[in-house]
């Protein structure tokens, strides 16, 4: 997944102790109160499908079905307007339990002990490219999500420019903890960026892989600077223009894989050979999500 990256806060970076671990192991037992008390007092449960009905109510603010296709699942445009309506009351809904969230972090004094990373899995397609919900493509309004950070020694208010990944994520996490990572991947670690000591995105290419979903092959993606590719890696695929054609609506067909994103397939395919096992605990939370029956 790619992203955009804001950050959020004035505190002062605090050295981390001589024994991070130690550090840890603390901050985990107070989070798990923390959680345990946001649950009792506030019925913390971050699932969106659940919100009250008067949390889904329409707004204001107006819906352009201009550039959408109505999606098979939907009979009409009517419908199609309701849903993205009650889709923007899910992310209220969610906003607020945040917000409650981080009021109780600042109540127990941890707001500049703790980093806080907002970010999503995926988008979803709301009509567009005739999509409602998402797993189908690799178009951006599936692949972009926000990322922001908050805590000691990040500046508030840098919005910055560039692609990212959520696997850099956990590079980045490891070093904002003062810790170093034991695995190797392809993560970056944003740290430098995300403290204005650097301005370039330390990533210019993005790659992603949308695995076998619902009967549709391996697909894949390609994205750099203005240019993005789209397709299967064994067969010919679409290439967009994102500065001319940012909703990815008419690319130019019978275009070959790049390349370098068939060396990094081969590369990810060496690097990990089977298909990892889940563990129960995974594999509940993911049956939860409707993702595993």
């Amino acid at each position: 997944m790619s992203g955009w990256v804001d950050s959020a806060s004035n505190a002062p970076r605090r050295p981390w102790p001589e024994d991070p671990k130690k550090k840890l192991d603390k901050l985990q037992q107070e989070l798990a109160a923390l959680q345990r008390s946001a649950a009792a007092e506030m019925g913390l449960l971050l699932a969106p499908r659940d919100a009250p009905p008067e949390k889904l109510r329409a707004t204001d603010r107006a819906i352009d079905l201009a550039h959408k296709s109505l999606p098979k699942e939907t009979q009409s445009w009517e419908e199609l307007r309701e849903l993205i309506h009650r889709y923007r009351g899910e992310v209220r809904y969610a906003d607020e339990h945040v917000g409650r969230l981080l009021e109780r972090v600042k109540i127990l004094g941890l707001e500049d002990e703790v980093v806080i990373v907002l970010t999503s899995d995926h988008g979803e397609g709301l009509g567009d490219h005739g999509l409602l919900e998402h797993g189908r493509n690799l178009h951006r309004e599936l692949l972009r999500v926000p990322l922001i950070l908050a805590g000691p020694g990040i500046p508030a208010g840098r919005t910055l420019a560039g692609p990212v990944q959520l696997e850099d994520l956990y590079a980045t996490s490891l070093s904002l903890m003062g810790l170093e990572s034991t695995v190797a991947g392809d993560g970056f670690d944003l740290t430098r960026w995300l403290e204005a000591e650097v301005e370039a995105a330390p990533r210019t290419t993005v790659f992603g892989r949308r695995r076998v979903y619902a009967g549709q092959p391996d697909l894949y993606f390609r994205e750099h600077e203005r240019r993005k590719w789209i397709g299967p890696l064994d067969g010919p695929g679409v290439v967009y223009d994102l500065e001319d054609d940012p909703g990815e609506l008419s690319g130019r067909h019978g275009e070959p894989a790049p390349g370098d994103l068939s060396e990094r397939v081969r590369r990810d395919e060496r690097a990990n050979p089977g298909r990892q096992s889940l563990d129960e605990e995974a594999e509940r939370a993911l049956r939860a999500l409707g993702y595993i029956e």
